[in-house]
């Protein structure tokens, strides 16, 4: 009985094999961002950022750009309300520029808002997404010395509203929730889910009653299905491997290689990327010993036939069914 058992394992393995070697590279491209920089017209912005500053602040930013230079359908809505609003070139201190596929050098200045009559508040709301869609939001804060800028965002989409504080200090960037470093960008993502309108509504009001908020850039990227998440919710874990179970060669509602099926090409996928939270590219490696482990998730093979010849496997493959 121990040699039947440990024959059809390797026969299994084999079979795992088999499908890797034919499933090597998937890759899968990462969206463009979209950012809108507030500054002073002429002053520094990242390439290929929208660039709106001084009295040129529109009411509505229309097919706004994305990094790599294409026109999009996104618009942005502006409303800024205070005794005094306007912007300056505050430079953002260099420790606190997030690190970004693309540079972020330039990103500095900010559009404010202070004055107790009326309160000062900014409203920003990001229109024509895909309604149900995930995006990457960032909103970026900056003060100077004479705003003393103290920002409370709240950020609203299909769901609950996300809510934060910036605690400003002249010079050094605030991205989301906390103070920029030389991390990613993509560490300091907030996803937010567009709502049935196609819309994201970002809420900025002074911590404080009668004080000031100071906003320097927002930033906008569709969050791409991470390969393997299987059960959508961002992540790639047990509960994706037991939905793909429950589809195994019944649904291709376990599908990561879009070939339309649920099959170990798809496992193999889930295998890879155990443990991830985004990804822009995978590699399927070629199977391993890694795979015997990731074997025993599955259960025992409970049953093989005989071999057919299979071409892409240059030799024979095993027949079997996965409980």
């Amino acid at each position: 009985m121990a040699k039947k058992v440990a024959f059809v394992i390797k026969l299994s393995l084999g079979m795992l094999i088999c499908i890797a070697t034919s499933v090597m590279h998937v890759e899968r491209g990462a969206a463009a961002l979209i950012g809108v920089d507030f500054d002073n017209p002429g002053g520094s912005v990242p390439t290929n950022w929208n660039q709106y500053g001084g009295f040129g602040i529109p009411a509505l930013a229309s097919n706004l750009r994305d990094e790599t230079g294409v026109t999009t359908v996104v618009d942005l809505a502006i409303t800024r309300a205070g005794f005094q609003v306007g912007t300056t070139g505050t430079a953002a201190n260099a420790g606190t520029v997030p690190t970004h596929t693309q540079s972020l050098t330039g990103l500095g200045g900010l559009t404010f808002a202070r004055g107790s009559s009326p309160p000062s508040s900014m409203s920003f709301q990001w229109q024509s997404l895909i309604a149900g869609q995930v995006y990457d939001v960032w909103v970026f804060g900056l003060t100077d010395a004479t705003s003393a800028a103290r920002n409370r965002i709240s950020i609203t989409g299909s769901g609950a509203p996300v809510s934060f504080d910036q605690s400003l200090t002249t010079g050094n960037l605030w991205v989301n929730g906390q103070v920029g470093s030389g991390s990613s960008l993509t560490s300091f993502a907030v996803p937010i889910t567009a709502n049935t309108s196609g819309q994201i509504i970002i809420q900025v009001t002074p911590v404080s009653t009668g004080g000031a908020v100071g906003i320097a850039a927002l930033g906008l990227r569709e969050k791409l299905p991470v390969p393997g998440d299987f059960n959508s919710d961002t992540l790639v874990d047990s509960g994706d491997l037991a939905k793909w179970r429950g589809s195994f060669r019944q649904t291709g509602d376990s599908d990561a290689d879009a070939d339309g099926d649920s099959d170990g090409a798809d496992f193999l996928i889930w295998q890879r990327q155990l443990g991830s939270s985004s990804a822009l590219v995978l590699a399927v490696p070629e199977a391993s010993g890694a795979l015997l482990a990731a074997l025993a998730l599955l259960g025992t093979v409970t049953r093989w036939r005989h071999c057919l010849t299979n071409r892409h496997c240059g030799g024979r493959i095993w027949r079997t069914r996965l409980p």
